[in-house]
């Protein structure tokens, strides 16, 4: 198991725990209840901590650092004088992303018109004076 901790990126041997109580959780739920965050919800190899990414949401929004710096921070951490080889978090991160087709990851704005699912049928045909919906913004 790869951790991204705010420590570093520290490899781990792991193993779920298989007690009675534990069987009440999946693996995913023991991990979760550990608060470390998997990269993916199936068969996991690649966590990071809750602290960690707390740290990144916040360096993220105050002072727009990217998950590439973020990262290399975190392999810095890890191996300062970058001797050892550190597993590379960065490329395992976006396997999953580039795989996503384009748009697959928006949200449509449910505020916003769209055609067939928050308009009425026929609603471009309207006129402004009718009271109906108008493609343009009217003239006060």
């Amino acid at each position: 198991m790869v951790l991204m901790h705010l420590t570093g990126i520290h490899i781990l041997t792991f193993q779920y725990c298989n007690c009675e109580q534990s069987q009440r959780t999946n693996n995913l739920g023991q991990l979760l209840g550990n608060k470390w965050y998997p990269a993916t919800t199936v068969d996991p190899s690649t966590c990071a901590t809750f602290k960690a990414l707390e740290t990144f949401r916040l360096l993220n929004v105050v002072g727009n650092v990217t998950v590439h710096n973020f990262i290399d921070v975190l392999e810095r951490k890890t191996d300062p004088v970058r001797v050892e080889t550190v597993p590379d978090r960065y490329k395992a991160f976006w396997a999953d992303v580039a795989a996503t087709k384009p748009g697959g990851l928006t949200v449509a704005c449910w505020a916003c018109p769209h055609d067939g699912k928050n308009l009425p049928q026929g609603w471009g045909a309207w006129s402004h004076n009718t009271g109906g919906y108008n493609k343009n913004i009217p003239d006060h």
